[in-house]
């Protein structure tokens, strides 16, 4: 009994360590890596962003680097070390969170596993820091859905504020997307029939109200020179108007390429949407019949949207467009199965992993390439992993497919 507990705790060890020899082995990228260690450097100076230099980044990301790099020496190492013990507590709070929904399966921990290697994908992109809170965020509220005592579940949710304000200090539209994720599964789902059984609206005002506490605390002690409204503007509307003027960032998404002709092309296009949409919506498909059904048509849907892309004259700004609608798509999925995810804290908090998934949508879509379809694959996975050890052998290979189908094609 011991050995089995052990067990896939050891390989989740395991994956850690290697991802982080992997990080300490590869070197700094060019561009994102080296513009965040230069931000670093100019704070640790006494420059302010926004005001002594410009960033689209958040000033927490340069802030915790430059701690970092004092403790460490190298800039270099600082930023590999501050990713391994962000992975480490990802691995940590998803294993806290298997834990707990799958105590009648003997291999539920096994999942655990492959989730912290996908996150370890997700780990040598730029924009890790700013993800990992979000992500740690997210993992704390769920836990405190299904946490069975009141104490726990408003500790859990609190802790989980205090991390997505971090988030949002870091990559405040990564905040927005897990922010988003969350009040739609709360609406949708309601009071869970488990668990503390807290109503919506308290489970969101602790969670949100200490990340409000946290951000406005964290932002009167370490920037008190920088203006809010500046702020918002150097990290959310330039990069939305540097987007959507002109195109100028845009990126033809390789599913819209058509280089075998127009209707080839057109049947891929409209399939890869369409698996990049159900990645978000799997615990629907595979978990409930009515349910089903309705992810079928969603999907339907979303692999039909961003064909749209192709035929726009303003493609940059319609692909935030196409970002929104296919949201509100997996949103639809979430409110038409709201009495099942009021049962079950295994489908709910795969809906939340999933509706996370389809708001980081609106990150790939504005620049479709592998590294910004990263993060949205990295959630959907951590979604569909809850599922693996429910489901039968052929579940398991189809859910796999799916995922690794809607990876390669988009």
């Amino acid at each position: 009994m011991i050995l089995e507990r052990l067990v896939p705790r050891i390989l989740t060890a395991l994956v850690v360590a290697a991802s982080a020899f992997g990080l300490l082995s590869i070197p700094i990228g060019d561009y994102d890596d080296s513009l965040l260690l230069m931000g670093a450097r100019l704070s640790s100076g006494g420059s302010v962003p926004y005001l002594d230099f410009y960033t689209h980044y958040g000033p927490f990301g340069f802030t915790l680097l430059s701690a970092l790099t004092r403790g460490f020496g190298s800039p270099e190492v600082a930023l590999r070390i501050g990713e391994i013990a962000l992975l480490a507590a990802i691995a940590v709070a998803t294993h806290l969170l298997y834990r707990s929904l799958q105590a009648g399966s003997r291999f539920g921990e096994y999942a655990v596993a492959l989730v912290v290697a996908a996150f370890s994908q997700a780990a040598m992109q730029p924009a890790f820091l700013g993800f990992a809170f979000a992500m740690i965020s997210l993992l704390l509220f769920v836990l405190s859905r299904t946490a069975s005592r009141p104490a726990a579940a408003m500790l859990d949710g609190a802790a989980g504020g205090v991390s997505l304000a971090l988030a949002a200090l870091t990559r405040p539209v990564f905040a927005a997307y897990v922010a988003a994720a969350v009040v739609i599964l709360e609406a949708a789902a309601g009071r869970p029939n488990f668990g503390a059984r807290r109503a919506p609206l308290a489970a969101l005002s602790s969670f949100f109200g200490s990340a409000v506490l946290a951000g406005g605390a964290t932002w009167v002690l370490l920037y008190p020179r920088i203006s809010p409204a500046v702020a918002l503007d150097a990290t959310i509307l330039a990069p939305s108007r540097l987007i959507g003027v002109g195109d100028a960032r845009y990126l033809v998404p390789g599913l819209l390429s058509f280089e075998d002709g127009l209707l080839i092309g057109l049947s891929w296009a409209v399939a890869a949407g369409a698996a990049l949409f159900a990645v978000t919506v799997t615990w629907a498909a595979v978990q409930l019949p009515a349910g089903a059904r309705l992810a079928l048509a969603c999907a339907g849907v979303g692999g039909a949207l961003p064909v749209l892309l192709a035929v726009s004259d303003h493609p940059g700004r319609d692909a935030s467009i196409v970002a929104l609608a296919l949201l509100l798509l997996a949103a639809v999925v979430v409110f038409g199965s709201g009495g099942r995810l009021a049962e079950s804290p295994l489908l709910r908090s795969s809906a939340a992993f999933g509706l996370a998934a389809a708001a980081f949508g609106h990150y790939y879509w504005a620049r479709a390439d592998a590294s910004h379809l990263v993060l949205l694959m990295t959630l959907a996975f951590a979604g569909a992993g809850l599922l693996l050890p429910r489901l039968r052998p052929r579940g398991r290979a189809a859910v796999l497919g799916l995922l690794l189908f809607a990876q390669l094609s988009g």
